[in-house]
């Protein structure tokens, strides 16, 4: 029955083209035969011809043809390049076109409102293993065997290990300015709806770097229906490098690298002039060569460039674990396939170099569709408000124009055209019969309406965009009640915090990729014996790496009072709840410079309550433990045991001694 329904199952629209070049067949083949499946083609020749036949679906899909028009179209939006090339063709000369850029204020409001929320990833036990842990105290809870449960857990160390590839990671974002970094990838996210970073590792830092990608260099399978990508068969990366790089990365041999050489496209960027010449010299002429046969203007040289494409071939995963089939070996792992249309082999043909097999990009995402990974940003909902915006202000500019041009009604041999200009304090000399016969029109007025339309416009570009005073940390223009001021502001940061979930969902992901290749790498060069010593952070980090199991907790922002005022305001209320105390009150306000021998003193306050309160804990625990001997033993009947029997021995009163009055014991006051 399941050979029944997948026998049914219609192919995609490219699938016949792709198989078709594997195979070195026509796309109308046989449908009986059997089709080859690009994980297990192994032939260069056929491996090249499939995988550029993935890539032109890919970048070639109606979606993809879409998401270039809209994010082109976003980033001149938001420059100022508002008005189209044939608006301005058929208009007149004179006529005036002004642009009220709105969206470029209000994106940058976002990306500072979102780069407040940036996320935090910290490296935890793997949930599994904290079950086990809690699996193996209930077994000896009940005396059972705990045998082998150890390799389970993997002992109290792992978290060590974690605590120091976060530490690693969070290090490495400092000396790199993670900080600006985010800020761009949140600026394509905005204002295109699409960001994508490469993770992958620097050999010859020996870390774990990132790369931000251009967004249209990125296409994806054309029957993928789903954001986060699952059912995605084949990503496509399109770059462009310089030649020499090509042939020295992928280490080409001479034949090949010649007829590379011979089809690269010289950049217009690289030409320089004679007057760079000694800044070429300076590249020892890796990147730029002689011209050769083609006239170069001034003589300079130029610098080839090459475009191979990145294929990310997923395989049959997500199809597979549908109707419960388990994935071949070959499969599991992914595959990567870098080729160029100038080469028929590959220029590299083989597994995913991700120590897990996953594919090392991760997707920054605004809104978007419910069926396809591209999305968009917040230009394409405001498109229409602004281009309306815009004609409003043109034609209160133009109706200005005319306002202060004045137009006349001359009686013909009255007044020729050149006497009649906009000059101030303009003298024209008239018959006196003829005094009648020269009129002026009065100014075309702007009308209030127009006004009132424009600032209409205004209010809804702001609306759709999510900004006003209380996103904006202002008061709004009404009488309204401070706990109903923060419900507006929690209301408007909703948006704003779905943005930020989304955020945290791809950081998650970054997270995981840059561990999975801190903890494969730092154990090769471990047993290379390659660590240097600015890597310490790899030295408590034990030979099992390749063991470890994770999980990625991401601390969260979004929830969090946005600037300083906002900070302060809920750190002071969660003192005078009890649920801080002054040392977490300094370290909850991140932007204020605080006077750290003041938070030292803080600590010392904290360490002197919490050494008083262990020891009034001690003292009333002892005192509960008599009483409850006391309890006992009076319960039991049994009594403290006398030296003899005699006479009960007389009081000190009876005997003439005084009595003595019993010591207290100091009782330590706070902060002493």
């Amino acid at each position: 029955m399941r050979g029944q329904i997948r026998g049914t199952l219609p192919q995609p629209a490219w699938w016949d083209a792709v198989q078709a070049a594997a195979e070195g067949r026509s796309a109308r083949g046989s449908e009986e035969q059997s089709l080859t499946i690009l994980a297990r083609q192994r032939d260069p020749k056929r491996v090249t011809k499939a995988a550029l036949a993935a890539v032109d679906a890919a970048f070639g899909s109606k979606a993809y043809r879409h998401f270039r028009q809209n994010y082109l179209m976003a980033w001149e939006m938001v420059r100022g390049n508002q008005w189209p090339p044939h608006m301005f063709a058929q208009a007149a000369d004179w006529k005036v076109r002004v642009t009220r850029n709105k969206l470029f204020g209000a994106v940058e409001q976002i990306n500072a409102l979102l780069l407040d929320m940036k996320p935090a990833g910290m490296l935890v036990p793997e949930r599994k293993a904290a079950n086990a842990a809690e699996m193996r105290e209930a077994m000896q809870a009940l005396g059972l065997g705990v045998e082998g449960m150890d390799s389970i857990v993997g002992g109290g160390s792992d978290r060590e290990k974690l605590d120091a590839i976060t530490q690693a990671i969070q290090a490495e974002h400092e000396h790199r300015n993670e900080h600006l970094h985010l800020g761009n990838l949140i600026s394509d996210m905005v204002v295109g709806g699409l960001a994508v970073e490469k993770i992958f590792w620097n050999d010859d830092e020996r870390i774990v770097d990132a790369k931000q990608l251009y967004p249209l260099d990125v296409a994806f399978d054309p029957d993928c229906r789903n954001r986060q990508l699952r059912g995605c068969k084949f990503i496509a990366v399109r770059h462009k490098a310089d030649v020499e790089d090509v042939i020295e990365r992928f280490e080409l041999p001479r034949r090949v690298a010649d007829q590379l050489r011979h089809s690269a496209v010289p950049s217009v960027d690289g030409v320089f002039n004679d007057a760079d010449i000694p800044m070429v010299e300076a590249y020892d002429n890796l990147y730029f060569t002689e011209s050769g046969g083609q006239e170069m203007v001034g003589g300079g040289m130029k610098r080839d460039k090459i475009e191979f494409y990145e294929l990310y071939y997923l395989g049959e995963r997500s199809f597979s674990a549908e109707h419960s089939k388990v994935p071949t070996g070959e499969l599991s792992a992914g595959r990567v396939a870098c080729v160029t249309k100038e080469l028929e082999r590959p220029l590299y043909d083989g597994e995913n170099p991700d120590p897990k097999g996953e594919c090392p990009l991760v997707l920054y995402q605004n809104y978007g569709y419910g069926h396809s990974p591209y999305t968009y940003g917040e230009v394409e909902p405001n498109l229409g408000n602004q281009i309306a915006l815009n004609i409003i202000m043109s034609a209160m500019a133009m109706n200005s124009v005319l306002n202060q041009n004045a137009q006349w009604i001359v009686e013909e041999g009255v007044l020729t055209k050149d006497d009649l200009d906009n000059r101030p304090g303009g003298v024209f000399e008239v018959a006196s019969n003829k005094i009648n016969r020269v009129q002026r029109l009065p100014g075309i007025e702007i009308p209030s309406s127009m006004f009132a339309l424009a600032e209409r416009l205004d209010d809804a570009i702001m609306d759709v965009l999510n900004i006003n005073d209380t996103t904006l940390g202002g008061t709004p223009q009404t009488h309204t009640p401070a706990y109903a001021l923060q419900m507006a502001q929690s209301m408007n940061l909703a948006r704003m915090r779905k943005k930020g979930e989304s955020l945290e969902a791809s950081w998650r992901r970054r997270t995981r990729l840059e561990a999975n290749l801190y903890i494969a790498f730092a154990a090769l060069l471990r047993q290379r014996g390659e660590l240097h010593q600015d890597l310490g952070e790899f030295l408590r980090l034990g030979d099992q790496l390749s063991s470890l199991r994770f999980d990625v907790k991401i601390v969260s922002k979004t929830e969090r009072p946005v600037g300083f005022i906002g900070e302060m305001q809920f750190a002071l209320e969660a003192f005078k709840s009890g649920m801080i105390d002054k040392l977490g009150v300094a370290n909850f306000v991140t932007d204020y410079p605080i006077d750290p021998e003041l938070k030292e003193l803080f600590r010392v306050q904290r360490e002197n309550e919490l050494l008083n309160a262990r020891m009034q804990n001690t003292a009333l625990r002892a005192q509960q433990q008599q009483a409850g001997m006391a309890a006992q033993q009076a319960s039991s009947g049994v009594m403290t045991p006398t030296v003899g029997a005699g006479p009960e021995p007389a009081t000190p009163e009876e005997a003439g001694v005084a009595p003595q009055v019993p010591m207290q014991a100091p009782v330590s006051q706070p902060g002493v």
